[in-house]
């Protein structure tokens, strides 16, 4: 029992749910890179670039430049989706 202390297992599952959240992140981020209308296909490119060459680097510029309009941007593609009826 002793090979493998509570206080490692403590921080193993900090460091899962810190790379689930990342992944979680990169997901949302490159979700709202290809939905942007305001973006040409050169523009989408080069993010989705700089986000896979340069991840933290790249996620916290796009960000910066372009986090302001993200909610706006889930909001305008959910009001274009259609409801499903039940």
């Amino acid at each position: 029992m002793d090979a493998y202390p509570v206080l490692d297992v403590l921080v193993t599952m900090v460091a899962f749910c810190l790379l689930v959240a990342w992944v979680g992140c990169l997901f949302f981020m490159f979700r709202d890179i290809f939905r942007s209308a305001d973006l040409s296909g050169t523009a989408k490119a080069a993010w989705t670039l700089l986000v896979f060459v340069l991840p933290l680097v790249g996620v916290l510029l796009y960000l910066a430049v372009r986090g302001g309009g993200l909610h706006d941007r889930d909001v305008d593609a959910a009001s274009h989706h259609p409801r499903r009826e039940r």
